[in-house]
């Protein structure tokens, strides 16, 4: 997550627009094609869009609203680049607070990485876009095309130097294992609510 993620997080805990109700978090792409031996297209192995980028919008949800997911649903459409490449899913939590998560790998590739953010309180709303998540592209007239990437500006380093200064200093971690495993048991119900059609009650579910 970028520097404007946590500006919005520093927002809400300080009270600017009230108490969370509903946070929307798009992040739409083509298939990525940087995987070792191809492995994210295997949606049996990666999972598809709903654990590549979803799970990271389920965390920050989770991270946003300060309360544990309880229930969530899906639905995930097929696309040339594979299984369920398209999918909505909508998470309750316990504070009665609402996400809805859209992630994708069925867009064109010239059209890039976007991102897309709506976080609505009681006493206001936040909401940024990212239209294209990158440095540039360079479309050769023959060959591949070149993407210029600046994912490792957006507080990567920030978030390593606080995993490493917790290893050297003994703990705690930045982020709490507990809070990473509610998160990919989320997108994990999730891809199970989208195979069933089911809406799964995550105070009961347990992954297989």
């Amino acid at each position: 997550m970028g520097p404007d993620h946590r500006a919005a997080y520093d927002a809400v805990r300080a009270g600017e627009i009230g108490t969370v109700r509903m946070v929307t978090h798009s992040t739409t792409s083509a298939p990525p094609g940087w995987s070792e031996g191809g492995w994210l297209a295997d949606h049996a192995a990666s999972g598809g869009p709903l654990l590549d980028q979803g799970v990271h919008s389920f965390d920050y949800a989770r991270w946003l609203v300060g309360s544990p997911a309880v229930r969530v649903h899906c639905v995930a459409a097929d696309s040339p680049a594979g299984p369920a490449t398209y999918a909505l899913a909508t998470v309750r939590y316990e504070s009665g607070a609402l996400a809805h998560v859209e992630c994708s790998w069925a867009h064109p590739e010239a059209r890039g990485f976007r991102l897309g953010v709506e976080v609505v309180g009681t006493e206001g709303r936040i909401e940024w876009q990212l239209d294209q998540l990158m440095g540039g592209v360079l479309h050769r007239h023959d060959g591949d095309t070149e993407w210029w990437d600046v994912l490792g500006d957006l507080e990567f380093t920030r978030e390593l130097r606080a995993f490493t200064d917790a290893v050297r200093a003994g703990g705690p971690p930045p982020v709490p294992a507990h809070e990473a495993a509610e998160s990919l048991r989320t997108a994990l119900a999730a891809l199970e609510s989208a195979r069933t059609g089911r809406t799964i009650d995550l105070t009961t579910w347990e992954p297989l």
